[in-house]
C-alpha cells in the first residue's frame, strides 16, 4: 500500500487578539448584525488608550486602534466571530 504524504497546517494564534481592526470588523459584519449591536461593539473597541509604566515612570498616552479588550467578557466572543 502506497503511503500518501501528510499535510500539516499550523496556525499561530498567539497574537490573534491584537490583530482585529475596527474598520475590518465593521465591513465584515455591517450586513450581518443589527445596526445597534454593531454600534455598541464598535464603541466598545474604539477610543482606547494606554500608557507604559516602568519603575514608576510613565510614558506618554498612546492610542490603541486595533485588538480586542483582553480579559473582557466580550473579547473571546468577538475573537470567535472575527475568526
Amino acid at each position: 500500500m502506497e503511503k500518501k504524504p501528510a499535510i500539516l497546517y499550523s496556525v499561530d494564534l498567539s497574537a490573534a487578539f491584537d490583530l482585529l481592526k475596527q474598520c475590518i470588523f465593521e465591513k465584515m459584519f455591517k450586513d450581518k448584525m443589527s445596526e445597534g449591536l454593531l454600534f455598541l461593539i464598535l464603541d466598545f473597541l474604539s477610543n482606547r488608550k494606554f500608557v507604559v509604566e516602568v519603575e514608576n515612570q510613565q510614558s506618554k498616552v498612546f492610542s490603541l486602534d486595533r485588538g480586542y479588550v483582553q480579559g473582557s467578557i466580550l473579547g473571546p466572543k468577538l475573537f470567535t466571530l472575527y475568526m
